[in-house]
This record gives C-alpha cells, sequence and structure tokens, in this order.
C-alpha cells in the first residue's frame, strides 16, 4: 500500500546502498504529488562509505530536490 499525500502536498522517498564487496555507494530518491503521480528523481554515486553519511546524503538530496519544486 502506497501512502499517498493529501492534496496540495508531496512526498520524498529517499535510501542509500552501500555494498559489501564493492567500494560503491549509491542514492537515490523520488518524489510524488497528492494524486501519487511522479513529480521527480535522482541517483547518483558518491563516494561515502559510512552508513550515516549515505542516508544523511540522501536525505539532503531529497530536501534539495523538494525546495527546487
Amino acid at each position: 500500500m502506497v501512502a499517498i499525500p493529501t492534496h496540495g502536498w508531496f512526498k520524498v522517498n529517499v535510501d542509500g546502498l552501500v555494498l559489501a564487496t564493492r567500494p560503491k555507494v549509491a542514492i537515490g530518491g523520488v518524489m510524488r504529488g497528492s494524486n501519487g503521480g511522479w513529480m521527480g528523481g535522482f541517483d547518483m554515486m558518491i563516494g561515502m562509505s559510512n552508513i550515516f553519511q549515505v542516508e544523511s546524503w540522501a536525505m539532503l538530496e531529497g530536501l534539495k530536490l523538494a525546495w527546487a519544486q
């Protein structure tokens, strides 16, 4: 079940990924509007390895995406 934001609001979901087998770190996110439609998103490779830093970076990029809208 997908939670859809109320009218006039939007929702941003973000996540980070650290691969234990390779030195690769990625983040991504998606923004949906009150009708559940896709409003934007992002994905990128970053160079941090600490999971706290990775999740924090994902939240920061999600906030930047929201602010741009």
